[in-house]
């Protein structure tokens, strides 16, 4: 028997919430080390820094091969699958890690980088083979809508290298120490997200394992593979580039502002994870689905717009205050990224929708952007360093909104009177905090801003009978 859908937007909710709370908790303890590497070491010694970061994460993105979003759909719709994923997702992910820490060692030499930054790279690496069990945990955990047990493990992790980093760097240590904080601390993270699955009766049943079927996932998951691979050259190659066109000054300048629009992205990011799961369920009831779709929109554009308003009109005084004078240059970057941010929380929806009926769009998606964005980047960079970098990205995030509407729109349905006067309150509400903000541009409006988004929202009439219910139930009342 379905559940009762006032019970599944609980879900959604509590499990968006879950996420997000976590990642906020976990980004807190990251940022804290940011703030102080950024501070502590030099414009070019901290560009070092987060390239090799970005080259990891890159890599790290491509060792998914898709797999972990191919397992959140299939075990979100059969739970009886979860040792079958559990154990091919372990060996195909960690055989890919042995291969691309190799490539990315000759990469290092081919670029002739220097020899810091081609042994932090190197040691960085070795992150991604214990990565390989611990993101199948993790996909597992996001399928059973156990966000609160991942969450915990994400907490604790961040905790454990803020403060190891912080110890390491006190004591004199430099990229490669750092670097070795991040591998003994995925270690840790993937022995207790080991723990947690074997408490919940999940084991690799290496006894069962066959080639044919670790072949038959894989090739499954190339749509999700290739999605998720153009995607994240496409969010990270700006980065790549800049060291070779602009330098490692201009590589921290783009990255601290780059990595604090991540922090606003995280709130849509995890609400689509959170959403898919439901999404994913509901696959065989279109009109189901596109009712969740529809109102997932709504609720990510009321969130987006605010973020949007403030990001740009406090951006200079918001990147001095948390990396200091010697990045206020970042401050037009963040405003200028900041103009992404609608456009990046209204594509979560399509994305999912794709992702579900028709991941091979994906690809072709993001391939195509993924070249755009580097033909813009090579010709962008070399004339208007980072704020050309930043004059892309926003370029591309339109694009992509514009290229994923078309064909998920079959999936929604048409918007009603009620959607559009939601919107246009919003809008309302989120100009009357901006005037504000711009008569005093200080960052007490961080605190105050909100309060006066919600004041206008309910001056507006922005939220409906659904969104009003669907706030009861975040706050835990009947």
């Amino acid at each position: 028997m379905a559940k009762p859908r006032r019970s599944r937007t609980k879900r959604i909710l509590q499990n968006a919430f879950s996420l997000s709370g976590a990642e906020i908790l976990s980004r807190f303890f990251t940022w804290l080390t940011i703030l102080y590497l950024a501070r502590e070491w030099s414009l070019a010694y901290y560009g070092q820094y987060a390239l090799a970061v970005n080259w990891i994460t890159l890599f790290a993105g491509f060792s998914g091969l898709g797999l972990n979003g191919l397992a959140i759909r299939e075990v979100s719709y059969s739970k009886g699958l979860t040792s079958k994923f559990l154990r091919n997702i372990t060996l195909l992910r960690t055989l890919l890690s042995l291969v691309l820490i190799l490539v990315l060692a000759l990469i290092a030499w081919g670029l002739d980088y220097e020899a810091t930054l081609r042994a932090a790279l190197v040691v960085l690496s070795l992150r991604l083979l214990l990565d390989a069990p611990a993101s199948a945990y993790t996909a597992l955990l996001q399928a059973h809508e156990r966000m609160g047990v991942q969450g915990l493990v994400s907490v604790g992790s961040a905790f454990l290298r803020a403060a190891a980093i912080l110890g390491v760097v006190l004591l004199g240590g430099g990229m490669v120490g750092v670097g070795w904080v991040w591998v003994v601390v995925a270690a840790f993270s993937c022995l207790a997200l080991w723990r947690m699955g074997a408490h919940l009766g999940w084991g690799m049943q290496w006894r069962r394992f066959r080639w044919p079927e670790a072949w038959a996932i894989l090739v499954q998951s190339v749509p999700f593979a290739s999605f998720g691979i153009f995607q994240m050259f496409y969010y990270r190659i700006d980065s790549i580039l800049l060291k070779g066109f602009s330098g490692n000054e201009a590589v921290a300048l783009y990255d601290v502002a780059g990595r604090l629009l991540f922090v606003v992205f995280m709130v849509s990011d995890h609400f689509g994870v959170s959403t898919l799961p439901a999404l994913s369920a509901a696959q065989d009831d279109p009109r189901d689905m596109g009712r969740m779709a529809l109102r997932s929109l709504k609720a990510l554009l009321l969130l987006g717009l605010p973020l949007t308003v403030g990001g740009v009109l406090l951006a200079d005084p918001l990147m001095t205050l948390l990396f200091g004078e010697k990045y206020a240059a970042s401050g037009p970057l963040f405003a200028v990224l900041s103009l992404s941010i609608l456009f990046h929380f209204a594509t979560k929806p399509f994305v999912n929708i794709l992702a579900i009926r028709n991941p091979a769009s994906l690809t072709l998606i993001f391939s195509c952007l993924l070249a755009v964005n580097l033909v813009a980047n090579f010709y962008a960079i070399p004339r208007w360093g980072p704020m050309g970098a930043a004059l892309v990205w926003v370029g591309c995030e339109v694009l992509l909104l514009l290229v994923t509407v078309w064909p998920a729109r079959r999936s929604f349905p048409t918007p009603g009177a009620s959607f559009y006067r939601g919107l246009m309150g919003a809008a309302a509400a989120a100009a009357l905090m901006g005037l504000a903000i711009h008569w005093d541009p200080r960052l007490y409006w961080l605190v105050l801003g909100p309060v006066v988004y919600a004041g206008g929202l309910l001056l507006f009439g922005a939220l409906d009978r659904n969104d009003r219910s669907s706030l009861r139930f975040l706050l835990g009342r009947r």
